[in-house]
């Protein structure tokens, strides 16, 4: 199943048991990830593309709860919105540990003989094709040039 038919189902569930904060976070979640699909091929998004909208929905939360919480940490909106970071994070796949990645990143090395600095570019396309959204570029990157030096 996908990850798109997976908020539809959590979507209906929640209309079902009557959670309009959950219709609600989940209705908009949904829209802007089937908008994707449909407006590049005229289907559904991908897995890869909706947790590209998933990430962008919790950097959103994370700003403005950084933003709420330097005036009052206990506020009702910091809650409403570690509430929705929590309900939306569950859509996003199992993150790779660094040791975990490391040991990926050095398999891609050997796997194609790579041995130049140059080469960061072919290392971070297969751990994209193969790991998409499951570990922080900025990590993998420092990994990889640690490990190709």
């Amino acid at each position: 199943m996908s990850l798109q038919n997976d908020i539809k189902e959590d979507l209906m569930k929640a209309r079902y048991a009557k959670n309009t904060d959950v219709v609600k976070i989940l209705s908009t979640l949904l829209g802007e990830a089937s908008i994707i699909g449909k407006s590049k091929r005229n289907g559904e998004s991908t897995d890869e593309e909706v947790v590209s909208v998933v990430k962008k929905f919790l950097m959103g939360i994370e700003e403005n709860l950084k933003m709420h919480e330097f005036i009052n940490e206990q506020s009702q909106i910091c809650n409403s919105l570690r509430y929705e970071r929590d309900l939306i994070s569950k859509y996003m796949p199992q993150q790779l540990s660094e040791s975990e990645l490391k040991t990926i990143i050095q398999g891609i090395i050997k796997e194609f003989q790579l041995n130049s600095i140059r080469q960061v570019g072919l290392v971070m396309s297969e751990l994209k094709k193969n790991y998409s959204g499951r570990y922080d570029g900025n990590i993998a990157i420092q990994l990889v040039k640690e490990s190709l030096v």
